[in-house]
């Protein structure tokens, strides 16, 4: 027989068809927040011995999905087939995800097709190997460490950088990157674009004093729209270019 554990973290017990006011009731925190919170689907799952309940999460510009179960009396937070070694909560959860990014990516690619060429570095040009876009910041340690062995990447891939500096990185990041697109603008080889990177790269380097508040804005405009797609999160980050076809 299918073994089915079902995992409670509520202490309360609802009826079965519960009105969407008290499913909502349990997100009580999130409204009292600001969020929108609603019920965006219920669905049989298990051979229709459970409902699925998803409820959508908003602020407005951004969401996210929180899945729950109910078997007529109680609501889980996740259901797991112990034969099948499968959490239906995390099955929702990773196709929620691939999900968003698909949607994230759909996104990153119309940004990326709005961009002027100065914007994306290129390094690498062989029809052989895959392509992908790397989106980086000079004052980031990690992105360092990918920079300083680029040369490994680039045996395998062609490279499209996009130089994106996390907000918390300030003006300083931001200057170097308006300075390196620059500096790279009509060189053709991609040993002396490898070597202005790391130049604006190093831990002492300066940022430049002859960038004005007016360039820094347009940049800090432009690197925005990268993180509202949903498709970047974080640097270094890589992205296949035929995921964005």
């Amino acid at each position: 027989m299918k073994k089915i554990i079902a995992c409670s973290v509520v202490a309360a017990s609802f009826a079965f068809g519960a009105s969407d006011a008290q499913i909502l009731e349990l997100f009580s925190a999130a409204k009292d927040q600001g969020l929108s919170v609603t019920i965006d689907s219920k669905t049989k799952v298990v051979d229709g011995k459970f409902e699925q309940i998803v409820v959508k999460i908003s602020d407005g510009s951004q969401s996210q999905n929180q899945v729950l179960f109910s078997d007529g009396k109680y609501l889980f937070p996740d259901i797991i087939d112990t034969d099948k070694k499968l959490s239906y909560a995390n099955e929702f959860n990773d196709q929620n995800q691939k999900a968003q990014m698909k949607a994230g990516y759909k996104k990153l690619a119309e940004v990326i097709k709005s961009l002027d060429k100065s914007k994306i570095i290129t390094l690498g040009n062989d029809p052989a190997k895959a392509t992908k876009y790397l989106f980086t910041d000079p004052l980031c340690p990690y992105c360092r460490l990918e920079l300083a062995d680029i040369e490994k990447e680039l045996e395998t891939s062609n490279l499209k950088v996009i130089l994106a500096p996390i907000q918390s990185h300030g003006e300083d990041a931001i200057k170097k990157s308006i300075a390196i697109y620059k500096e790279v603008k009509g060189v053709k080889d991609d040993a002396t674009k490898i070597k202005i990177l790391r130049k604006y790269y190093a831990k002492d380097a300066s940022a430049p004093t002859n960038i004005t508040a007016e360039q820094v804005k347009k940049e800090q405009e432009n690197i925005m729209r990268y993180f509202e797609t949903g498709a970047i999160r974080g640097v270094p980050a890589f992205v296949n270019e035929s995921d964005l076809k």
